[in-house]
């Protein structure tokens, strides 16, 4: 199947404005799929970094569950990690200024879940790091609040062995403090 930007926005559009249940269960079925093609962080960085709002919007979303969905992957593949937090942090987060409040937190929602995947592994410094980030504006404290706030509610939602989910509630466990500080 192929899997570009025009398909995807298609179906996003029948999947939210189409009243014909099959039309829709179809395009249901496309963007499950997208979400596990390789090509799949590309397309939604395009669709995200388009004018068009409902792109926009399709992107976060789709990212968000893409991101989810894949937290032990994210964990495991060096490579798709660092993919994903340049591509979050350089070009999806410093583009939020304007956009709905749910665009920003969905997008924000994903960030939180890389903190996740990466703090045993390739990211220990995250929480660090995000509060940092949180100094150098207004709009990027705000960011560093709904991604740090969110950890605990993704942290109890995504799909992760009990091993891999008891080492991140230690290093929680640890980082506590300076979370509650900051989120205060």
């Amino acid at each position: 199947m192929d899997y570009t930007k025009e398909n995807v926005e298609k179906c996003w559009m029948i999947l939210n404005q189409s009243s014909n249940t099959e039309e829709k269960r179809q395009a249901d079925n496309y963007l499950r799929e997208f979400q596990k093609s390789p090509n799949c962080f590309d397309v939604c960085l395009s669709l995200f970094l388009s004018e068009n709002m409902q792109n926009k919007i399709a992107a976060a979303f789709i990212l968000y569950q893409i991101v989810r969905g894949r937290v032990l992957d994210l964990s495991e593949n060096k490579d798709l990690f660092f993919k994903l937090k340049a591509m979050y942090f350089n070009q999806i987060i410093p583009n939020l200024k304007n956009l709905p409040t749910l665009v920003v937190q969905k997008v924000c929602f994903g960030a939180s879940i890389l903190i996740l995947a990466g703090i045993l592994t390739y990211w220990q410094e995250a929480i660090e790091d995000i509060m940092k980030f949180s100094k150098e504006s207004e709009e990027k404290c705000y960011i560093a609040i709904l991604i740090l706030s969110n950890l605990n509610f993704e942290y109890s939602f995504i799909a992760v062995n009990q091993t891999f989910g008891y080492k991140i509630q230690d290093v929680f466990i640890g980082k506590k403090d300076i979370i509650f500080e900051f989120i205060s």
